[in-house]
């Protein structure tokens, strides 16, 4: 049973977040941060019912990351060209990208009726053409980073050829793609990519095309788990890229220590998003 704690903890997250959307002009602003620039490919898929999340993700990845070389927003479809030109105001060189812009020209026709069915299609025709602007780091818009996500700008984050990513403690994936079991460790978690070369997804939309029955939620991540871990990908070390939920029940974050790099905040927690200092 959820603590007295829990409920206050709560009804507080959501009147911060309320008081954010509020100024959310006010607040989508370049935050102060290092210039540095980095040497890839900033992407991102965001509604009008997420801005004020994806403002604070961005303003956070600026005060403790750098400057991407490039930033790109595609559009799940809600977003108003008010809330392009706040965007802009945030963030002034980002390309704003509709799905059919996006990933019209790799989106078959079995994803293309996900994407008109489920909005985790949606979300899979973004995945699959993020190869166009590699070196692209992914990320949802209900991450926040903290000081030691400065490691991102280091020359030799991306020496690597491998892709990284968020590994999914649960896992999270559709068996009737990932069929073996040895196909099935260290799960991605679609939140946090980061592809430094083209992936390869023969594989992977074989499988799509040959499924039986209708494409489940998780469908699209465990697409995306096979194409990264094909390519040899790598989780990020999760006691620092902190995908986890145990604290969902309980009136504190758990996962703010000092030497966290970022937290991927899950509907399920969406709220312990807004304890933390949004500036």
């Amino acid at each position: 049973m959820a603590s007295l704690a829990f409920h206050i903890m709560v009804r507080v997250a959501r009147w911060r977040r309320a008081r954010y959307q509020a100024k959310l002009k006010l607040h989508a602003t370049p935050a102060p941060g290092p210039e540095t620039e980095i040497p890839a490919t900033l992407l991102g898929f965001c509604g009008q019912r997420d801005l004020p999340e994806q403002v604070a993700s961005w303003r956070s990845f600026q005060r403790w990351i750098g400057r991407p070389r490039r930033v790109v927003l595609v559009s799940d479809g809600t977003l108003a060209e008010s809330d392009f030109s706040l965007l802009r105001r945030l963030e002034p060189k980002v390309e704003f990208k509709t799905l059919a812009e996006f990933g019209g020209a790799t989106a078959s026709a079995a994803m293309q009726r996900y994407a008109a069915s489920q909005p985790m299609g949606r979300k899979l025709l973004v995945m699959r053409a993020m190869d166009s602007l590699a070196p692209v780091i992914y990320a949802d818009s209900d991450i926040l980073y903290f000081p030691p996500a400065s490691e991102v700008a280091d020359s030799g984050f991306w020496e690597a050829e491998h892709p990284s990513y968020l590994l999914d403690p649960y896992p999270s994936l559709d068996h009737r793609l990932a069929t073996a079991e040895t196909e099935r460790v260290l799960p991605v978690n679609g939140g946090f990519v980061v592809v430094r070369k083209p992936l390869d997804w023969s594989e992977p939309m074989l499988r799509f095309a040959a499924l039986a029955g209708e494409p489940a939620f998780f469908s699209e991540q465990t697409l995306l788990h096979l194409a990264v871990r094909f390519a040899g990908g790598k989780p990020l070390d999760a006691t620092r890229y902190v995908l986890r939920n145990e604290d969902q029940w309980a009136a504190t974050d758990w996962f703010a220590g000092p030497d966290v790099a970022l937290r991927h905040y899950i509907s399920s927690l969406r709220h312990k998003m807004w304890l933390r200092n949004l500036r």
